[in-house]
């Protein structure tokens, strides 16, 4: 089956959902103790070893609160809600994980989807197949409750049905497609052009329980081979079911 039927080109790796972008704080707060004196260690060496401890206690509760924040701001859920995203292994041979990372841009009708609702967590994933040039981008995102991702799908229906009326020149995108019973769940797609880079591919949007699963996946237009990406959404919906509900 040709890899391009059900999912996004290049240019639309960034074209749906408006990611919120993941936090980069990186600093590292480390206690200075190189004011103290030989004298001081020496004559008053129970004050420095309680002041030690307290140092010790004040680092591990800063390194707590610094990582709940990250998490927050980064939308990264607790768990390991990260295992359900697709592998390398699950896509197919030649595919290698690369880095991920979420955007602010907008969606490519102009619509803020994740301003409209934000989600309570992220992750994901990106899959690049070099010879071939195809690439696979997955995010899953958690919402308060079933009924919030339920809107938020309803929505982003709405919010990717501009065909060429984009936000960018020469991409367009087909009718908003619904694919449930292709994928075994809730799912809608949306085939996209890229005319000015001769890309080709679409979008899928997954509804399970409180969660979306987002798959977008590049190529170029004259490329047939590659994967079948039906089978890799369907494959893995069953699983975030079996895990989400």
């Amino acid at each position: 089956m040709r890899y391009r039927p059900l999912l996004a080109g290049a240019a639309a790796l960034a074209l749906t959902l408006s990611l919120v972008a993941c936090g980069d704080d990186d600093g590292d707060d480390t206690a200075d103790t190189s004011d103290t004196t030989e004298a001081e260690a020496s004559t008053d060496a129970t004050t420095a070893d309680t002041e030690a401890t307290e140092d010790t206690t004040a680092d591990t509760e800063a390194t707590e609160d610094t990582e709940a924040t990250d998490d927050t701001e980064a939308g990264e859920p607790a768990g390991d809600l990260s295992t359900l995203l697709v592998t390398p292994e699950a896509v197919g041979e030649g595919f290698t994980e690369q880095p991920y990372e979420t955007s602010t841009e907008g969606g490519p009708c102009g619509a803020m989807i994740d301003e409209e609702y934000p989600f309570d967590a992220i992750v994901g994933t990106v899959l690049v197949e070099e010879e071939l040039e195809l690439a696979l981008q997955q995010e899953i995102r958690t919402y308060a409750d079933a009924a919030t991702a339920e809107e938020t799908f309803n929505y982003a229906q709405e919010a990717l049905s501009c065909g060429a009326e984009t936000t960018t020149e020469g991409l367009v995108l087909g009718e908003v497609t619904d694919v449930t019973d292709s994928i075994g769940a809730d799912a809608f797609a949306v085939e996209v052009t890229a005319e000015a880079d001769g890309t080709e591919g679409a979008l899928v949007v997954v509804l399970v329980g409180p969660a979306l699963s987002v798959f977008q996946f590049q190529g170029p237009a004259d490329v047939d081979d590659g994967p079948d990406p039906v089978a890799i959404v369907a494959e893995n919906t069953t699983a975030l079911q079996a895990e989400l509900g």
